[in-house]
């Protein structure tokens, strides 16, 4: 059976710590009791929230006591209590000193003590069955989480010690491998090579400074185990203490007739026992528990014993001198959380914090082998292992307590006091708004591209040269321009760099009045060519005629566009236009702006200007015959154009709080613009040209 009894001699009779005796703290406990009492761990702003009427305000000045023994694990088990007793629950947490959980329940029910973490409930059953069975003064809180066992245990480097050491006469290689990787099988050790292996080395300088063991087991077939190797005829297991697992290795020896002895060294004197053996790198058996300090991290195989079963056990009758049926393994002993149960029936209001965190606590065995681990490789006690562990178990430990709030603060974020996650609404352009804007661009950009090829190579057309083509061709490349600054209107933050959004936010504007100044300098040089024919009745117009118009007005919109970029460009910025009572952004938008908005007004204004002359000229020419000027489709586009953008204007100004109805309306004004002047300008010829018979064309 497993328990650490501390010095207990059964050899001689002394009990352990009493149920009322004094319990004066070891130096070891001392230093970590006030290490504990002059630190903290956790932040200060968290603390269990209100829960079925408890309160941390409830639990401050409510004194819990917890009962600290005398190994690694269960220091580190009882700082991860206090701790959270202390800084999360709020009650004043104190300790009590043992060296071994015999008798707790007894001090528990006297009230020397509250709660005891780590208690080994089938080493100390019968007094499990007193206090919480028979006469329930304590309850069982259920297991911690990790089990206890004990063991024997060999260094891994024995098989080089095997392959190395060992003659093996006439045994077959075969054989000889299977011994040396089946090593911790406990037939292996019957083996004479292997025993001669374990008995031969000289160990007069370890026990000298150790001094002589506490107790020995020796069966009738082996002779008294010798420290200095001289005729020893069996192996020597080296062992903690005769009261932990109180004979049950002693029957197994006996039982299963292996040629083993025991010797006793404390619990100290074994590890310095089996330190200085693997610095030698000897061979050495020893009795060890998990979980323990000392095992973490060290390279060793443990003995495989045939497997345990509680018919195996169910005759164990504890003598060290090997009378009783125990012939296998160690059990796998559940390790529990026991506390008085006043903490129990006072848990609606002041205990209930502490009553809720014992009865959840649990802890793996492999987090509880992690954190030993960390303590013997990083050197840190058991209050910063314990530390340690909070801090980057957060998940973990607050499920075992009442509902975790902060104080001053949102919420929290993986265990951290700390503002919820920002959840920002960037008020970002709609994605299937942007990816329709993009198709409809796409297909006015295809279209225009399309009529291009077509005026070019219907360019001895009759019908076109009546129409033009000069013309068509400035209209449908105006167009294509204009729509193609819609592929810059939908890009956001989302997607792209701040220096890209502002290239992005001037070039569409560029692209737009480029492509604006190309369509209208186009109509404008119909009508001049109009007037020229009919005032001056020149039959030729030269090249230098048509072209003047267009670079004209091409050279006056790239000036006025220069200007702007060099005095007052856009840039792109996300303005913040809700917070939080934390003063953080929850609502933004962002867009295209300049710091002065007077030379944008200005191109605006001057293409409004051109939109009503060319309108003006319309009218005048509406008695013209449609072979010298469609007047009608010339006025429809126009028409059309000049009422989308005015009421676009309006629509913009309306919806400019909401990034995708903006984008939504400047998509439509542009490709609808452009989408007019197109159709109602172009079909009309590729109707003549392809559908009219050539006689009524011509």
């Amino acid at each position: 059976m497993l328990a650490l009894l501390g010095a207990s001699l059964i050899s001689t009779g002394v009990d352990g710590t009493g149920a009322t005796c004094p319990c004066p703290c070891s130096a070891n406990q001392k230093a970590l009791i006030t290490r504990f009492e002059t630190s903290t761990c956790l932040p200060d702003n968290l603390k269990s929230d209100e829960f079925f009427g408890y309160t941390p305000a409830k639990a401050v000045g409510t004194t819990v006591k917890l009962e600290m023994l005398s190994w690694p694990s269960q220091w580190i088990s009882n700082f991860i209590t206090a701790i959270i007793s202390r800084e999360v629950l709020s009650y004043t947490t104190d300790f009590t000193c043992a060296t071994s959980g015999h008798n707790a329940n007894a001090r528990i029910a006297n009230r020397e003590t509250d709660i005891l973490v780590e208690f080994w409930w089938d080493t100390y059953v019968s007094e499990a069955r007193q206090y919480v069975v028979r006469n329930p003064l304590v309850s069982d809180a259920g297991s911690i989480g990790y089990y206890g066992r004990s063991g024997v245990y060999m260094p891994s480097y024995t098989a080089d010690l095997l392959r190395n050491n060992i003659t093996w006469g006439n045994t077959s290689q075969d054989l000889r491998d299977f011994a040396i990787d089946s090593r911790n099988y406990w037939r292996i050790l019957t083996l004479p090579d292997v025993v001669n292996l374990y008995t031969s080395y000289d160990d007069t300088d370890i026990v000298n400074a150790l001094g002589s063991p506490m107790f020995t087991f020796t069966p009738s077939w082996c002779t008294e185990w010798r420290v200095d190797g001289n005729g020893n005829t069996c192996i020597d297991i080296k062992a903690e203490d005769p009261a932990i697992d109180k004979g049950q290795l002693h029957q197994v020896i006996v039982n299963l007739q292996l040629r083993m002895t025991i010797s006793y060294w404390t619990t100290s004197g074994l590890e310095y026992y089996v330190s200085r053996k693997l610095e030698r790198r000897e061979p050495v058996l020893f009795k060890y528990w998990e979980p323990v300090g000392f095992l973490a991290g060290l390279a060793v195989d443990r003995i495989e014993f045939p497997t345990y079963t509680t018919e195996c056990h169910s005759n164990n009758t504890g003598s060290i001198q090997g009378q009783g049926s125990v012939d296998c393994d160690f059990p796998r002993v559940s390790i529990r959380k026991i506390f008085h149960n006043t903490i129990i029936s006072d848990s609606a209001s002041r205990y209930y914090g502490i009553n809720v965190l014992l009865r959840r606590f649990d802890i793996t065995d492999s987090q509880m082998e992690g954190m030993l681990q960390n303590a013997k490789i990083e050197g840190k006690d058991a209050f910063d292992v314990a530390c340690d562990f909070l801090k980057t178990n957060n998940k973990t430990w607050m499920t075992w307590v009442p509902k975790i709030v902060c104080q001053s603060q949102e919420g929290l974020i993986e265990g951290v006091c700390s503002p919820l996650p920002l959840m920002e609404n960037k008020n970002q352009i709609n994605t299937s708004a942007r990816n329709t804007g993009l198709f409809a661009a796409s297909a006015i950009i295809i279209i225009a591209s399309c009529l291009l090829i077509w005026l070019y190579w219907n360019r001895a057309s009759p019908i076109l040269k009546a129409a033009m083509p000069t013309f068509l061709t400035k209209v449908a490349v105006g167009c294509l321009v204009s729509t193609s600054s819609v592929v810059f209107l939908g890009m956001d933050d989302r997607s792209f760099s701040p220096s890209f959004l502002v290239f992005s936010c001037n070039i569409q504007l560029w692209l737009y009045s480029i492509g604006f100044a190309l369509t209208y300098s186009g109509v404008l040089t119909k009508f001049f060519v109009v007037k020229k024919l009919l005032v001056s009745k020149r039959v030729e117009i030269s090249w230098k005629d048509r072209l003047q118009t267009t670079i004209s007005g091409v050279i006056i919109e790239a000036l006025l566009l220069g200007v702007w970029s060099a005095v007052d460009r856009f840039e792109y910025v996300r303005e913040c236009e809700e917070y939080d009572r934390f003063g953080r952004c929850t609502s933004s938008r962002g867009y295209c702006t300049g710091s002065n908005n007077w030379l944008l007004g200005l191109i605006l204004l001057s293409h409004l200007g051109v939109m009503i002359y060319s309108l003006f000229l319309c009218y005048k020419c509406r008695r013209l015959p449609r072979t010298v000027l469609e007047v009608e489709w010339m006025t429809t586009a126009l028409v059309s154009n000049f009422q989308i953008s005015v009421m676009g204007v309006f629509l913009l100004y309306i919806l400019r709080q909401n990034p995708t109805y903006f984008y939504v309306i400047q998509t439509f004004v542009i490709l609808f613009g452009d989408g007019c002047m197109l159709f109602t300008l172009f079909l009309p010829k590729v109707h003549q040209e392809h559908f009219y018979d050539r006689d009524d064309s011509q």
